[in-house]
């Protein structure tokens, strides 16, 4: 069983409760609800505002049995900006057993930011699991356009988050992705402004975040 000793009831304002009734950790609110019995490890992040768990005894019922995508037995949680829960892929995982909190944070990063942070710096914005980086005038012009424009209420992949203002989708430096002018939004968090054309990217290794 994991060994609770030391764990606060709270990380970053979020409540963990343990109920027998509970086969599969959930979010309801600012509480995160675990299974009385849970087995693994648990280690505190970002400043103790969140956590990284592993599950090494996973219960498997009729809905998760043959589930696409599979029921996670990695969860990273905890506080940013509102409460949060979400499963994380192996490849999250294992960055952080190899390479400790730096890694896990890393490894969650979209392809095309670590790209462009590495060429031009840490320039990027983050809502929840979107990332944006503004492109200057000489990255924008080598951008290869695969839409045109579009103007609205448009959702950001396939997630909760819209951007309000103008989007199309493009080729930045190899990479495919989203780029935006305008507001950024979604629930709990705040609204990230984007005055010139940014490009958008989605965190990698989230399963289900909400």
């Amino acid at each position: 069983m994991m060994e609770r000793n030391g764990i606060p009831e709270k990380i970053g304002g979020v409540t963990l409760r343990f109920n027998s009734g509970v086969l599969i950790p959930f979010r309801n609110g600012d509480i995160i609800f675990f299974p009385e019995n849970i087995e693994g490890d648990i280690s505190l992040v970002n400043d103790n505002k969140q956590f990284v768990l592993w599950e090494s005894n996973p219960h498997f019922d009729l809905e998760w049995w043959d589930a696409s995508p599979p029921r996670p037995e990695h969860w990273f949680g905890g506080f940013d900006e509102s409460p949060f829960l979400t499963g994380v892929e192996e490849d999250a995982w294992k960055a952080f057993s190899e390479s400790g909190e730096k890694g896990f944070f890393n490894a969650l990063k979209p392809a095309l930011i670590l790209h462009l942070e590495k060429r031009y710096g840490a320039g990027w914005q983050r809502q929840g699991e979107i990332f944006a980086f503004p492109l200057n005038p000489s990255l924008l012009a080598r951008t290869n356009r695969l839409s045109e424009d579009v103007t609205g209420d448009l959702p950001v992949f396939h997630t909760h988050h819209k951007l309000h203002g103008t989007m199309c989708r493009a080729r930045v430096e190899g990479f495919e992705c989203l780029i935006g002018i305008g507001t950024l939004t979604a629930d709990d968090h705040s609204p990230r402004v984007f005055k010139k054309p940014h490009a958008l990217a989605v965190a990698r290794f989230l399963m289900d975040p909400d």
